[in-house]
């Protein structure tokens, strides 16, 4: 018998192994998920700003109290994190009502990732949205908690409507604006939803 053969014979295991490597490379595929930029729903150009009307609902001692305010977040830099990053500084204001003045409130930060928006408040990171947005798809918007949950945990969605456009109706003397790609998240606390 030749070298070779008892040498093969010596190392069945592996050469068997090693013969059957092409087989099960031509077996795997790769494909390719095109993801959307995240600006498409969540924009964070320098200079612009997002108005929200809020109805605050509580519930204390059986009885239902809502406060109405409006809030503002304005992008104000660009800058880039520790890690050379960028990274995006949001000053939120708040006000009683639209003849009132801004009052600035606190600022975070905004970090726009390939998968994922992630943003900072009060020292704790938030998981905004992931990437790609499926209709119904699920997250943990507390992954970087301390939580011993936080990989199969999911307290955040996206609404049936992904890329779904729009329009805010007309009010106070502003036209009506159209958004043509906009998502919608709900988040679950303890078996509650919020929209």
């Amino acid at each position: 018998m030749s070298s070779f053969f008892r040498l093969l014979a010596a190392y069945r295991p592996w050469a068997l192994s090693i013969l059957a490597l092409p087989a099960l490379l031509a077996g795997c595929r790769h494909e390719v998920v095109v993801v959307p930029a995240y600006d498409n729903y969540f924009p964070v150009d320098v200079g612009t700003y997002r108005t929200y009307a809020v109805a605050d609902s509580n519930w204390v001692k059986g009885a239902l109290t809502v406060s109405n305010y409006q809030f503002r977040e304005r992008v104000t830099e660009q800058f880039a994190d520790a890690a050379g990053q960028p990274a995006y500084r949001l000053v939120r204001s708040k006000r009683p009502n639209s003849a009132a003045g801004w009052v600035d409130d606190s600022a975070s930060v905004v970090q726009p990732m390939a998968r994922a928006v992630v943003v900072t408040r009060n020292n704790i990171r938030t998981v905004a949205l992931i990437y790609p947005a499926q209709p119904n798809k699920g997250w943990n918007d507390m992954a970087f908690s301390a939580s011993p949950d936080t990989i199969t945990s999911l307290t955040r969605f996206y609404g049936p409507n992904v890329a779904a456009p729009y329009t805010v109706p007309a009010a106070q003397g502003q036209p009506a604006v159209t958004y043509p790609t906009t998502v919608t998240t709900k988040t679950t606390l303890d078996g509650v939803s919020t929209m």
